[in-house]
């Protein structure tokens, strides 16, 4: 879906089919506007879109992205024109672009200074479910006339989690806490109204967090729930970390070695590789139902 400034209105529908140029749309202001043609300079402040570009077939229209865009690998020869809650308008500018793609993570405020700049601005909006990442990647393509690598991309994702769906059919679900912060600094964790945790259902997961809202937990109530599996982030020594930590060392997950490590950006990225994902959380929690 398309988040279209602090209002959310729906996007204006665009009558014809495949190219159908000029194409009415409202940009992240609120205002409507025309996009004459197909554009073919696209600069993306989102890792999520820039991920649906490529994966698309339209990577060869991006002419930049932020300093988080790291995928797929023919994203980083691309010139980086910042982060994405603060790129620089004059990079932004200088390259002269048709179109740029956001996330909700860019202020009102430097969208307007892009907009004033004379650059259309698109929020695609953040998800909370594993479903609705399909209607971004169609709607992208549609707005870049890559309809068909759209569907293509859309029906591999789905593809993907049906065989993760057939391999855990009646299955026990498996209790898990998703590890996202711990220890000094506080209790984070996928609660029931993110993203993540559509995954670890869709996984074959019973998200022991899926009662709590807002990312944060706490410790009493972790061990309370007792979950079989713990995921943790590859990155930062976390296993480790998250295992040496007083109080997590009660938990059954570490004492009988039942902390795991995933790739964040498979599961924080809402792009094509979602689906991947929740596959290799299946892995974790399901081992005995998927090949190595």
């Amino acid at each position: 879906a398309l988040l279209l400034g602090a209002c959310a209105a729906p996007a204006a529908s665009t009558p014809g089919g495949d190219g159908a140029y000029p194409m009415t749309l409202t940009n992240a202001l609120g205002e409507e506007f025309t996009l004459e043609k197909e554009p073919e300079k696209i600069i993306s402040l989102s890792p999520a879109i820039t991920e649906i570009l490529f994966a698309i077939g339209a990577g060869e229209k991006v002419v930049g992205r932020t300093d988080f865009d790291e995928f797929p690998p023919e994203a980083l020869e691309l010139p980086s024109v910042g982060t994405m809650m603060d790129p620089s308008v004059e990079a932004i500018v200088a390259a002269q672009p048709d179109l740029v793609f956001t996330s909700s993570f860019l202020s009102t405020e430097m969208v307007q200074k892009i907009v004033d700049a004379g650059v259309p601005v698109v929020i695609m909006d953040d998800q909370l479910s594993v479903d609705a990442t399909f209607e971004n990647v169609k709607k992208v393509g549609e707005i870049v006339n890559k309809n068909d690598g759209a569907e293509k991309v859309v029906e591999e994702m789905k593809a993907t989690l049906a065989e993760v769906q057939k391999a855990i059919e009646g299955e026990e679900k498996v209790t898990v806490y998703y590890a996202v912060g711990f220890g000094e600094g506080g209790d984070y964790t996928a609660t029931g109204d993110t993203f993540i945790h559509d995954m670890l259902t869709l996984a074959g997961g019973d998200n022991v967090a899926g009662d709590a809202q807002g990312w944060s937990y706490n410790l009493e109530t972790l061990l309370q729930k007792d979950p079989q599996v713990v995921i943790v982030a590859t990155e930062w020594d976390s296993k480790s970390l998250f295992m040496a930590e007083e109080g997590y060392q009660q938990l059954s997950a570490v004492k009988n070695a039942q902390v795991y490590e995933i790739d964040t950006d498979l599961l924080q990225i809402q792009g094509p590789r979602v689906a991947q994902g929740v596959l290799e959380i299946a892995r974790i929690l399901h081992p005995d139902k998927f090949t190595p």
